[in-house]
């Protein structure tokens, strides 16, 4: 079938102007900006940034006014999609980790401003600890969250922080805290923590992907005043893992620090 170029279809052009712009764009935009540069009146972008919104292919950010992409085309897009092929990629090494270390493990990507868990597998043991596929968390209160924030470009990580509404509340303490953290994360390539969002759990997280395209693989660990756990024990099996998941999906694995 031969296509027509004068077929037009005005509405769908002002979505796909806006989800393509956002897609391009390396910062969050407000919609006075999105309408200048779609050369559409403010009204036409409101209707259609409202819409978008709802559908939840667009995420907004209230106290600075901006919107961003949500993970939402990529959770349509065919079994090829880079999510639909990782998330198949680590159902079997995330099995055999939490196999090996007795403990649950689960991927998580930054979407927005939260951090979401993609995968989960369980530990096999009776009394474990359960992460919800679907979950949303603070990415500066998690491991995983942090982590990956660290491996962001620095001007990356600062404009997405400048508009992070729960880092604005942080005490500037705080803040100088997180930004030393995030070059500490970076050089050692792993996370550790432990009592974050959950009191009496312990995490350890590492990488999983390239620069264009990166999830985190953490292993949460509970434990007792008569049981501790180090998490720094479950980094080198994890980053075997990561790297077995990165090859399954046909990735580029990254270079770790030894």
């Amino acid at each position: 079938m031969k296509l027509n170029p004068s077929y037009s279809v005005p509405a769908l052009e002002k979505g796909l102007d806006i989800l393509e712009l956002l897609a391009q764009s390396p910062e969050p935009l407000t919609q006075s900006g999105i309408a200048k540069a779609c050369h559409r009146s403010s009204s036409e972008i409101f209707r259609m940034l409202n819409l978008l919104e709802t559908r939840r292919y667009v995420v907004r950010d209230e106290s600075a006014g901006t919107y961003r992409l949500s993970l939402r085309l990529f959770q349509l897009a065919h079994a090829h999609a880079p999510i639909a092929q990782l998330i198949q990629a680590a159902a079997g090494p995330m099995q055999a980790l939490s196999r090996q270390l007795g403990e649950s493990c689960h991927l998580s990507m930054l979407d927005g401003d939260a951090l979401t868990v993609i995968h989960a597998e369980e530990s096999p043991a009776k009394v474990r600890l359960s992460i919800q596929v679907g979950g949303h968390f603070s990415p500066l209160e998690t491991a995983s969250g942090r982590l990956l924030l660290a491996l962001w470009p620095e001007q990356r990580r600062e404009a997405w922080l400048a508009q992070l509404k729960e880092f604005g509340q942080h005490t500037r303490k705080r803040q100088l805290a997180l930004r030393q953290e995030f070059e500490t994360l970076r050089s050692a390539g792993c996370a550790l923590s432990r009592d974050e969002t959950v009191s009496g759990v312990v995490d350890a997280a590492v990488s999983v992907g390239g620069e264009n395209f990166r999830a985190a693989l953490a292993v949460s660990a509970l434990v007792s005043p008569t049981q501790d756990k180090n998490p720094a024990a479950f980094v080198k099996p994890m980053l075997h893992c990561a790297d077995e998941i990165a090859k399954l999906a046909g990735f580029s694995i990254s270079p770790r620090s030894e």
